[in-house]
């Protein structure tokens, strides 16, 4: 699987990177929203996107709607943000919605199992610290989330 990270923070690119070429996905990365489009429009087919949601000056909703423009294939949202409200808008958007939401607070195989379950069609929802705690208090294990599609 082919992985398109848009990340401008070097050391979370090297983590995400280390952990997604482990379990055998090949990742080109860029820093840019410029790049990244250049890169979604000359290369090789990508078959996920990992998006950080807050790049070169631009939060949020404007960063997601503009990677959407150039991209309509499965995209993962890794973020630093703790706006869960914002994650749950993106990933119930009637049209083109995120694939999953992943704080940077959790796991980083949380990560990589959202891109894997993306690029396969699966919709995991949000994987946030404050929804890790609430399923490991209600089913005694977070592993439900990655079985509990986001509505």
């Amino acid at each position: 699987m082919r992985v398109l990270l848009i990340e401008d923070d070097l050391v979370d690119t090297k983590r995400a990177r280390r952990e997604l070429e482990s379990r055998g996905l090949t990742v080109s990365s860029v820093r840019t929203l410029d790049r990244a489009r250049q890169f979604l429009c000359s290369s090789p087919a990508v078959d996920v996107v990992v998006l950080d949601m807050s790049l070169c000056g631009l939060q949020g909703r404007d960063v997601f709607h503009l990677v959407r423009r150039s991209w309509d294939g499965p995209l993962v949202v890794y973020t630093g943000s703790v706006e869960d409200h914002l994650g749950a808008e993106l990933l119930s958007l009637p049209e083109l919605p995120a694939s999953a939401w992943v704080s940077k607070e959790v796991g980083m195989w949380f990560l990589s199992s959202a891109v894997m379950d993306a690029g396969s069609g699966v919709c995991i929802g949000l994987a946030t610290r404050v929804e890790e705690d609430r399923l490991r208090r209600a089913t005694g294990s977070f592993m439900a989330i990655l079985q509990e599609p986001w509505p």
